[in-house]
């Protein structure tokens, strides 16, 4: 059985923290609570993807405070060098208002933190918008990122402690937009207008969230009980072994190293 992980200092939980709680419990403690590393060739990848990701960002950054990028751009790769060209034809590559760029938050609920990042923040009068620059392979549904939890924190962290942003005052949704631009779909991106009922639902969602942890900590970090959900994770062979017990509904549980011998009979011809 699992040993209850040390919570004597607040936890730090970011979007992907709390989509991996809605997943499993227990690949919610490996990977934030022990804080056990990823491998393997899809591990390997999302790395990647990471970090042309933030070389992009970096780029977006240097450009708006009008600093020089030719060499970044030059050893950024062809895949940033494509993001790039598609930016500096949207009307994002010249900030309006006052810019805040590539800025953390975080706020501190029970026994939790929560944060986000934003890639700029741009505040005229009182209007504050928040940008994010996506670099996914493709672009979700709008609603099914009114749900997702990056944009989530974004919009109620910003709200509940974005008051140092805004001269000192409470943060008012009204006044909140969020922007969201895709690499990879530069011609459609995501626009919301915050507004206090959606800061209520999106606070209590995320009340709910938390709730919920608090009783997988009660509980050990359950595995999930859904072997859709175990297939393709990076730690199920600390929950199972090379096999769960039972029938086998998917060929990915087969060990990756070793393909079945068939049998070799020695004899003449």
């Amino acid at each position: 059985m699992l040993r209850q992980p040390p919570m004597n200092a607040p936890v730090l939980l970011s979007a992907p923290a709390l989509d991996a709680a809605e997943r499993c419990a227990r690949l919610f403690r490996y990977l934030y609570l022990d804080r056990l590393g990823g491998s393997g060739e899809g591990f390997e990848a999302s790395e990647q993807q990471g970090q042309a990701h933030r070389r992009f960002c970096r780029l977006v950054e240097l450009a708006a405070q009008n600093r020089r990028i030719e060499p970044l751009l030059a050893a950024a790769g062809a895949q940033v060098q494509i993001w790039w060209e598609r930016f500096t034809e949207s009307p994002h590559s010249h900030p309006q208002g006052q810019p805040f760029f590539e800025y953390p938050l975080w706020v501190r609920l029970g026994s939790w933190r929560i944060s986000t990042h934003l890639n700029r923040l741009s505040l005229h009068e009182k209007q504050l918008t928040a940008f994010i620059w996506n670099t996914d392979l493709e672009r979700p549904e709008d609603g099914d990122l009114l749900e997702d939890w990056q944009l989530r924190l974004a919009r109620t962290i910003l709200c509940l402690a974005g008051e140092r942003l805004v001269g000192g005052r409470p943060m008012d949704p009204a006044d909140l937009r969020l922007v969201v631009w895709f690499a990879n779909a530069p011609a459609r991106p995501y626009t919301l207008n915050y507004s206090p009922p959606a800061f209520e639902a999106d606070r209590r969602v995320l009340t709910l969230a938390l709730q919920r942890l608090e009783r997988f900590a009660a509980t050990g970090y359950p595995m999930s009980a859904d072997l859709q959900v175990c297939s393709g994770c990076l730690f199920r062979t600390r929950c199972y072994g090379l096999r769960p017990e039972g029938p086998m509904p998917f060929r990915s549980w087969e060990p990756q190293d070793f393909a079945p011998l068939e049998p070799q009979i020695d004899g003449p011809a």
